[in-house]
């Protein structure tokens, strides 16, 4: 691993239970944990984790603060893992131009989250026209925990399901929530995040979902940090254990999928919250593997070893893959590496492209053969996390165009083993 990459991520993994000392260099995003701790075999019976290789078993990634979320007494809630601040109200009527519950068309919600101010929603926090906008598609993504659904949200612990106050209130459970994220494949569409059971799907911009203000986060700004300034954090204070990286999306359409220019227009493309990516994204390590520099992975440089496996067989594929075998000359062993979870399978995706959406190893342009991975498929890729609502299927992200999705166990897709990453602390 380079030494600039390995430095940061050093700083990474220090997050204690409180997370005060964690420290995140400018160009390491760390993945978080799914929030999964429940093991289930292909028939959806619950099973004892150990030695499974599945998300409940391993559960790598950044472990969540206690509390996941603490409300501020003002209208908003701070989310402790990212940093991000949200309207308590989950579905708040008196946005401009919303229906009953808090819905709208896409340029609707972009706007009404744009204009939210303090007095409205039962906001006191003082916040002004311009403070609030519509969450990106990973910014709205990281609230959910994959442990749970109806909905796939914690309580303000973090231990347990989501509950009316705790902390969030007026929650619309069985309806999407926007993003401002367009498909790049059609942009038309754009990606909602639907709650019920954690899917990220693209629909029409003219169809009328919930709209869900949010400011703040631990945006990193790409000359910060590096000499332990802390004053590009945009929130200010300390240091989140896992902020959100931004999608990657730098362009800008209406609802009709026209190119628009995006300053003003609220869209992810113009306002491109979050870690912003290193460059270059990824880094060729010649044994094989592939670093990602934006969150310190290593991956599998042959994303077709295996080819399509049904979800055991994939989860067995990738825990005894070891050096010697899909190339690899890293000295890897058989337990190194795993399948990974939908949280990091779904941090690959570059929002700015499609077929597939993933980027080249400089993070400025479309994925080719071999730049950085060789044998990327147009399908819909195994992560290791079940489907908490329905546990005979597991989830897939769709690395054609970036959907996250769930499908049968028995189904056959393809296998991409990762390993490093943050390991579990209990």
């Amino acid at each position: 691993m380079p030494s600039k990459v390995r430095a940061a991520w050093k700083a990474s993994v220090v997050c204690t239970a409180g997370f005060a000392a964690a420290v995140v260099s400018a160009q390491v995003a760390p993945v978080p944990t799914t929030g999964q701790t429940t093991c289930w075999d292909a028939a959806g019976t619950a099973i004892s984790c150990v030695g499974t290789g599945q998300d409940g078993d391993l559960r790598r990634g950044v472990q969540w603060p206690v509390p996941r979320f603490t409300d501020q007494g003002d209208g908003t809630v701070t989310d402790n893992l990212t940093a991000l601040v949200w309207l308590k109200d989950g579905s708040c009527a008196d946005l401009a131009g919303v229906d009953a519950d808090g819905a709208g068309v896409w340029t609707t919600a972009l706007s009404a989250a744009a204009a939210l101010a303090s007095g409205t929603c039962g906001l006191t926090d003082g916040s002004t026209a311009g403070s609030w906008r519509l969450p990106n598609v990973q910014e709205l993504h990281s609230l959910l925990d994959y442990e749970f659904s109806s909905p796939a949200l914690s309580n303000t612990a973090g231990t347990g399901r989501w509950a009316e106050g705790d902390p969030f209130h007026g929650f619309k459970e069985v309806l999407p929530y926007w993003s401002s994220t367009s498909d790049v494949e059609n942009p038309s569409n754009a990606w909602f995040v639907g709650f019920d059971v954690g899917s990220v799907v693209n629909v029409s911009k003219i169809d009328q979902w919930v709209v869900w203000p949010v400011r703040g986060g631990g945006q990193i700004f790409a000359d910060g940090f590096e000499s332990g300034d802390q004053s590009a954090w945009s929130g200010g204070g300390t240091p989140t254990p896992a902020p959100a990286p931004a999608t990657g999306q730098k362009t800008c359409w209406d609802a009709a999928g026209t190119v628009i220019p995006c300053a003003g227009s609220g869209q992810d493309g113009d306002l491109r919250s979050g870690v912003q990516w290193p460059v270059p994204r990824f880094t060729d390590n010649g044994d094989g593997t592939v670093t990602d520099d934006l969150t310190a992975l290593i991956w599998l440089k042959d994303a077709n070893c295996f080819g399509n496996k049904t979800w055991a067989t994939a989860l067995t594929d990738a825990n005894t893959l070891a050096s010697g075998a899909c190339e690899l000359t890293d000295a890897s062993a058989a337990g190194d590496w795993r399948l990974p979870n939908v949280q990091e399978l779904q941090s690959l995706i570059d929002y700015e492209f499609s077929s597939p959406a993933i980027s080249n190893t400089a993070g400025t342009g479309p994925w080719t053969e071999g730049d950085p991975f060789s044998g990327v498929q147009l399908l819909f890729y195994w992560s290791s996390t079940s489907d908490a609502n329905h546990p005979p299927n597991a989830w897939f992200v769709h690395l054609d165009i970036g959907s996250v999705v769930n499908a049968t166990k028995t189904f056959t897709g393809p296998v991409w083993p990762v390993r490093a990453g943050i390991l579990r602390t209990d």
